[in-house]
């Protein structure tokens, strides 16, 4: 009963925001209405936002797989004394406030020749700087997991390279956790909103900006697009999810037929 009751609990201090939410985007305690979700996915700006963000937060994911996997592969078959110091590294993004890793951005490619500024370049770096400590520890966690060395023996044995064993062998194993990583660096840079007010604004809208946006020019509004931002966040997370799972069946489909 108390197991219940916990679970209980647990659901409506997730979902109960949630519904909440969804009640105040109708009209809350008014007549309800789905005014507000015509007026708001009606408005150009709504897809134009939706899509820098889309753009820049896959970029972000992105880089932030391909400076890890290899950095993680390194560290732990060649470079075991680089642990503790990565380790601290990659925790700095958590440690660094939002405007003041703008301020740094500013002063680094606010001039030229590296002026990047209001460009969605800027947005992908900063990104990616936040998404690495999701994706070094995620990653981390998953050559942890298995016998790296001998692994990387059995493949050298085989005339396998640095690359091709990376590639073929170690990022097999590791996908679950390259997936748990992409999704939080996804979710992450999705809803980062004071990054891209500062260093992009309006030049470059991002859609927590147009969030704050809509939601000072009417907070129903705000709430639809709240929900919008909460639904795509989730589909994307459950396609990725799906496709590395499909990938890993048909692995294992191929490791139980191959001879």
């Amino acid at each position: 009963m108390a197991y219940i009751v916990l679970v209980a609990l647990f659901a409506v201090y997730l979902i109960g925001p949630l519904i909440a939410t969804v009640l105040f985007s109708v009209g809350g305690g008014q007549t309800p209405t789905l005014d507000y979700y015509r007026t708001t996915l009606a408005d150009g700006d709504l897809l134009s936002s939706l899509g820098h963000s889309l753009f820049v937060s896959v970029c972000a994911v992105v880089l932030a797989i391909l400076l890890c996997v290899p950095t993680v592969y390194w560290v732990q078959v060649r470079a075991k004394w680089a642990a503790p110091f990565l380790e601290v590294l990659t925790l700095l993004p958590f440690a660094t406030q939002g405007v003041i890793m703008t301020m740094g951005m500013f002063n680094v490619y606010g001039r030229r020749p590296l002026l990047l500024v209001q460009t969605p370049w800027i947005l992908i770096l900063s990104y990616t700087m936040i998404g690495i400590p999701f994706m070094y520890r995620a990653v981390g966690n998953g050559f942890a997991a298995f016998d790296v060395k001998n692994l990387e023996w059995a493949a050298r044995t085989l005339g396998a390279g640095f690359w091709s064993t990376l590639r073929l062998v170690m990022i097999p194993n590791v996908l679950p956790a390259l997936v748990n990583g992409a999704i939080l660096a996804f979710s992450t840079a999705m809803a980062e909103f004071p990054l891209a007010v500062y260093l992009t604004g309006s030049s470059y809208m991002t859609f927590p900006v147009y969030i704050n946006y809509a939601g000072g020019d009417n907070p129903r509004a705000g709430a639809v697009v709240s929900l919008l931002s909460f639904v795509i966040t989730l589909g994307c997370s459950l396609v990725v999810l799906w496709a590395a799972r499909q990938g890993r069946d048909e692995g294992a489909v191929v490791g139980a037929v191959a001879p």
